[in-house]
């Protein structure tokens, strides 16, 4: 077993009054930070002023419609790109209360919904039949169908309720056709799951959170181990059952439920005495958000962890998926809430999260604090990301309120996690302190963020279509040039534009992608690619053509295109690049021959700021952000973040705190031209306590002041880091 272990934070400031040293600090990081991948992903805003959306789902086999759900009580409907104006079901009466609505971080509400899979078949008992899971108050004189454990106070039930779509509005669900199917006594208001989905069994199935509170531990929290290790009760447990009301299925093997409003599988793996049968598997701590991925069935769950670790879960009939034994693969301490040592495989039967060739689905809260779960994204817009599991982190730092959600993307097979690029926005991430409540998925496999900054309240919601982010290249322009007769199958003669498209040309015909095509094959060549006369700067108002039908034909055409501003669409990547051709050859002997110039990637500011200080005949570790290359102290990425030159070897003067007795700070100016770099700061009131608390910076983005009361503490620390985005 692995020891958590200790990773450098890089080159650090620390500040005490009347001190100034230089030190790399240390930090406790159980797992390595979630990296920046290669996708690029653009979010096209398709519906505004929503309050709280959490999940999105379109009717089977319909590819017109979304169905959004709002936490505080409504279903709306997304139809054709536009958001009707009248909400398909609003039933805020019965969820608030026990919802709080103007409270952002009440985990109650409205969350889920489901249509049954016969939805839009005549012949099927489950016709213009869905399902809501929500919160809402015990009726009096009513009990749930699970009680919360021990006796404990029941302060409202979660529930699953079937409704009926109107029989003459099919944007209307009848709202005094609801049938209430199962429900659950609450003593806390937190994890409480979210998710109904129906599997490719048939089944409906619903993530149910431990109880709540924390630790799996508290007044409704069975004892020894806590809820999710105990099968007396459902909490913790992701179950499963048929929702039709039974007397729509007579003919099915499957056992009725005690309140005769479901049928429970029959294959449910535990069926003993005093055991839950609705338990399909177990062990889960908050499993907000799962999905089916459609195209082999996996259930791919994410579970929220307590203080330290994210993960990702392939849920298995019977599986136990360790909370609160264990929290992602590490062992859990009930007693403190702490992870300590990193223990897969061990205790024997538990289920890990999902283990890849390269990594496992799961991360601290380094990078979030509860994870998100989405979809397997099985879409046809962006190619890259087809397979892929699309999910994110409600928030990055968890202040009142929280704050600065994120979008990630997993690898299956490889187990590795990577946050998307969103170049529409400043520094790369969402804006305005969006946090990620949820994630759809329409008829045609596409996908959605919802996300919000104000409680369900306010007006804070968006609906994000997740869209492939045009690339634009605006480098430095370079020249590919290839003579006549020259050996088309050697690099020097191809224009290795990406790993995708390689260009050359071979005879008197036209140019084709060597990496994806033998030769010159007309109405495709070159495979991957389309060309507009214009420039990137108006990219998306081209009109973008095959080789052929844009030139006019592979050998005729091409004179008429030398010398002319033009555009190359490289397709499956996404890329536009200004290209121009300064020569085209015709016949023998010229058969073969053309030249252009064409844009390269853009240098990003820090890389520019390399590029100027170190030629590429130095050696490339001499640039690295850590090295020092004219040892004065200072790393190079310290002397980029402060417009200092790398190989002068001078000091930095740095600013120094100003202390009142109120408390004391720091302002630092970032230099103009300095990008793609975080400046941070933390507080302590010990060195050796290792304790370290982050400071808000409260700057103006050119220049970052860093503020703490002293609190009548004794003594007050503040340490200053610069680290690359």
């Amino acid at each position: 077993m692995k020891p958590i272990s200790i990773k450098s934070l890089g080159p650090l400031i620390l500040f005490a009054t009347g001190l100034v040293i230089t030190q790399t600090t240390l930090a406790v990081d159980v797992l390595p930070s979630i990296p920046k991948g290669t996708i690029a992903i653009k979010l096209r805003a398709v519906a505004t002023g929503l309050a709280a959306p959490d999940y999105a789902i379109s009717p089977p086999g319909d590819s017109s419609r979304l169905f959004v759900v709002e936490q505080k009580g409504q279903i709306l409907i997304l139809q054709n790109g536009s958001l009707l104006p009248v909400p398909a079901l609003d039933i805020q009466s019965l969820v608030s209360p026990p919802f709080v609505p103007t409270t952002a971080n009440d985990e109650r509400g409205l969350l889920g919904l489901a249509f049954h899979p016969g939805f839009n078949t005549p012949a099927s008992p489950g016709y213009r039949t869905l399902y809501t899971y929500n919160s809402q108050l015990i009726p009096a004189g009513n009990t749930p169908t699970y009680v919360a454990p021990n006796s404990a106070t029941q302060g409202y039930q979660n529930a699953i309720n079937e409704w009926k779509l109107s029989d003459t509005d099919p944007n209307v669900i009848n709202p005094l056709s609801r049938r209430e199917i199962i429900s659950f006594g609450k003593n806390a208001n937190n994890h409480n799951g979210g998710t109904i989905a129906f599997g490719p069994d048939g089944y409906l199935y619903l993530g149910l959170g431990d109880g709540g509170n924390a630790r799996d531990v508290g007044a409704s929290h069975i004892e020894p181990g806590g809820n999710a290790q105990n099968l007396s009760t459902p909490l913790g447990k992701m179950l499963r059952i048929d929702p039709l009301n039974p007397t729509l299925t007579p003919a099915s093997s499957d056992p009725i439920s005690s309140n005769g409003q479901y049928r429970i599988p029959a294959a449910n793996p535990f069926q003993a005495l005093g055991q839950v049968p609705e338990i399909y598997a177990y062990g889960f701590r908050n499993p907000y958000r799962f999905s089916f991925d459609p195209l082999n069935g996996q259930l791919i769950v994410a579970d929220v962890g307590q203080g330290t670790v994210e993960e990702i879960d392939r849920v298995v009939l019977g599986g136990n998926f360790g909370w609160a034994v264990k929290e992602g693969d590490f062992l859990f301490d009930r007693a403190t809430g702490l992870v300590t040592v990193r223990s897969p495989g061990s205790p024997a039967g538990l289920i890990v999260p999902i283990v890849g060739t390269a990594g496992t689905l799961e991360y601290d809260h380094d990078d979030g604090i509860s994870v998100t779960g989405g979809f397997v994204y099985r879409g046809s817009a962006i190619p890259a990301l087809y397979g892929k599991y699309v999910f994110g982190d409600l928030a990055l730092r968890n202040l009142p309120p929280r704050v600065d959600g994120r979008l990630f993307y997993a690898d299956l097979t490889s187990g590795t996690i990577e946050e998307f690029l969103l170049p529409q926005f400043a520094a790369g991430v969402l804006p305005d302190g969006l946090t990620v409540h949820g994630f759809g998925e329409d008829g045609n496999g596409e996908l959605y963020v919802l996300a919000t900054n104000t409680p369900a309240s306010g007006t804070g919601g968006i609906i994000y279509a997740i869209e492939r982010a045009p690339v634009i290249w605006n480098g430095p322009l370079i020249t590919f040039s290839k003579a006549a007769g020259a050996d088309w199958t050697q690099a020097e003669n191809q224009d290795r534009i990406t790993d995708q498209v390689w260009l050359t040309r071979a005879s008197s015909q036209g140019p084709f992608n060597i990496r994806a095509e033998a030769s010159f094959t007309h109405s495709l060549s070159p495979v991957g690619t389309e060309w507009a006369y214009g420039t990137t700067a108006a990219y998306d108002t081209l009109t973008y053509q095959d080789w052929e039908t844009w030139t006019g034909g592979p050998t005729t055409g091409p004179p008429d295109t030398v010398g002319r501003d033009a555009v190359l669409h490289l397709i499956n990547e996404g890329i536009y690049l200004d290209i121009k051709f300064t020569s085209w050859g015709i016949g023998s002997p010229g058969g073969g021959q053309f030249t252009y110039i064409r844009s390269t990637p853009p240098l990003t500011p820090i890389d520019a700021w390399r590029q100027l200080h170190f030629n590429t005949t130095e050696n490339a570790g001499d640039a690295a952000d850590d090295f020092d290359f004219d040892h004065d102290g200072l790393a190079n990425l310290i002397e980029y973040a402060y417009g200092l030159d790398p190989k002068d070897g001078g000091s930095l003067s740095l600013p120094q705190p100003q202390v009142t007795e109120a408390g004391f700070g720091v302002t630092f100016t970032q230099p103009a031209g300095v990008a793609g770099v975080i400046y941070q700061a933390e507080w302590s009131t010990s060195l050796a306590s290792g304790s370290w608390t982050p400071i808000p910076d409260t700057g103006n983005g050119t220049s970052h002041t860093f503020n703490v009361a002293t609190a009548n503490h004794p003594s007050l620390f503040l340490r200053f880091a610069v680290t690359a985005q």
